[in-house]
C-alpha cells in the first residue's frame, strides 16, 4: 500500500471515531498529512485520544496576580502589553537583547516608518544619563491599562517646570534621576496628551 492511500485511510478511521471530518496539511513533497485538532477532540469527549496522540497534558492556564511578580517578571509582562497597545497606534516592536542608546525596544510606524527608541519604566522616570538621546519614556499609568509615551526630555522640562521639588530630591542630588509610580495631580493633568489607550 502506498503512503500516501495508508495516510489516507488512518486518518478517515481516526476522524470517524471523533465524529470530526479529517483536516489536512500539504508539505513540499505534495504528501497529505493528517493534522487532528487537540480542540476538536476534546470537544467530542476523547481527552485519551487527544493525550495519546499529542502525547502531551492538557494545558491549563490562569491569569497571574502582577503584584506577586518580581522586578524581572513585571518587566516582561510591562513590555508585552505595551508593544501590544503601539500596535494598536500602528507600530512594529522590535525587541532589543541589551540597552542601545538607552532604549529598551524600538517602536516603527507601518506607514512613516517612523522609528521611536523607547525606554520602558515601572513609574515615571527622568535620568540625566537620558538627556539628549532622542529616546522615549514608557511608563504605566496606575495599572489600569493606559500608557505614558514621551519624549525624556519634554517630561524633564515638564518637571523642570511644574514640579520642581522633584529636582531637588537626594537621589537626584546623588544619582541624577528620579522616579515616582504616582506623579502629582499637575503632572498627570499634563501628561494627558501623551496617553495611550488601549482599544
Amino acid at each position: 500500500m502506498a503512503l500516501k492511500d495508508f495516510i489516507e485511510r488512518l486518518s478517515f478511521c481516526l476522524c470517524s471515531c471523533v465524529r470530526s471530518p479529517p483536516v489536512y496539511a500539504y508539505c513540499q513533497f505534495g504528501f497529505p498529512i493528517l493534522y487532528l485538532s487537540r480542540v476538536a477532540l476534546l470537544t467530542n469527549d476523547n481527552k485519551w485520544l487527544a493525550n495519546a496522540l499529542f502525547d502531551r497534558k492538557i494545558i491549563e492556564m490562569e491569569q497571574i496576580n502582577y503584584a506577586k511578580l518580581d522586578k524581572r517578571q513585571k518587566e516582561i509582562f510591562n513590555k508585552q502589553h505595551l508593544m501590544a497597545v503601539l500596535a494598536d497606534y500602528g507600530y512594529h516592536c522590535i525587541g532589543l537583547s541589551a540597552d542601545w542608546n538607552g532604549a529598551d525596544f524600538l517602536a516603527q510606524h507601518f506607514k512613516t516608518n517612523e522609528t521611536l527608541f523607547v525606554q520602558l519604566k515601572a513609574g515615571l522616570t527622568i535620568a540625566e544619563k537620558y538627556k539628549n538621546k532622542s529616546l522615549h519614556i514608557a511608563f504605566p499609568l496606575a495599572y489600569d491599562g493606559r500608557w505614558v509615551l514621551i519624549p525624556h526630555d519634554i517630561l524633564w522640562k515638564t518637571i523642570d517646570q511644574h514640579a520642581p521639588q522633584y529636582l531637588q530630591t537626594s537621589t537626584w542630588k546623588l544619582k541624577g534621576q528620579y522616579y515616582t509610580d504616582r506623579p502629582n495631580k499637575t503632572i498627570r493633568q499634563l501628561l494627558s496628551g501623551y496617553i495611550l489607550e488601549p482599544s
